[in-house]
């Protein structure tokens, strides 16, 4: 037979056969129901895709392609500072994907430790906010203070998100991690409940800090066990909140 258009290759020809020969047959299928699916062929070829082809894999969010330290205009966002402890604690991260979840925010009207605004916020489960969510809000306003107004500041002030890092559970409250080096750092929380298994895997939680440096967003990580306070004027962000309120 004269071939007039593209040459597939055998093992299309082989598949295409095989689905011809167990397409349904009358009266398994009437006239009427098999026009309709020949004069509507994208919608055929949906359905068929729908069932023939394997799921699309959902994006994943992969925090070192998207924290990168880059001022330039044509920084999709520009970042001009990621300290050590973001690097060595979320760089590595690989987030599954998922749509950007609603974020409140409450401002603090005085300094408060990490576990006190925690506390507030009402537990480590409602405190959680991913590395995703805090990245759509930078891309947001990705180029301070050209871009449209968004929630985080850009007064100098700290954006806080607490951020949980995947890690191995050790002993206790004894954890460790893979730094940017690739050696294994032990770690110890003195508060069990910021060490925590989420679908059999160990997360402990950190405090992220985001702030506008004046030529690109500066990102810091800490302990949330750490002995110092967040200043008063630094906005905190939640999945929980939904409106914006003082502290």
């Amino acid at each position: 037979m004269e071939n007039h258009g593209t040459a597939f290759p055998s093992w299309y020809i082989t598949f295409q056969q095989a689905a011809i020969a167990n397409l349904p047959r009358p009266p398994q299928i009437d006239k009427d129901t098999a026009l309709g699916w020949a004069n509507n062929g994208e919608e055929l070829g949906r359905v068929l895709g729908s069932v023939l082809l394997p799921p699309v894999a959902a994006k994943q969010f992969i925090a070192r392609e998207k924290f990168v330290v880059n001022t330039s205009p044509e920084a999709h966002v520009k970042i001009s500072f990621i300290g050590a402890n973001f690097q060595n604690w979320h760089l590595s991260a690989i987030e599954e994907a998922a749509s950007p979840a609603e974020l409140g925010f409450f401002t603090l009207e005085t300094a408060m430790f990490d576990k006190d605004i925690i506390a507030k916020i009402g537990g480590v489960s409602k405190a959680i906010v991913s590395l995703a969510d805090v990245y759509s809000k930078m891309e947001k306003q990705p180029h301070e203070p050209k871009s449209p107004a968004g929630d985080f500041l850009t007064s100098g002030h700290a954006n806080i998100s607490y951020v949980p890092q995947a890690v191995k559970k050790l002993d206790g409250n004894r954890f460790s991690y893979i730094n940017t080096a690739g050696h294994e750092v032990p770690e110890e929380v003195a508060d069990s409940q910021y060490l925590f298994e989420v679908g059999g895997r160990w997360f402990v939680l950190r405090a992220v800090g985001v702030r506008w440096g004046g030529g690109g967003w500066d990102l810091g990580a800490s302990s949330v066990e750490r002995p110092g306070r967040w200043s008063g004027g630094s906005r905190v962000f939640s999945r929980k909140l939904l409106g914006t309120q003082a502290a």
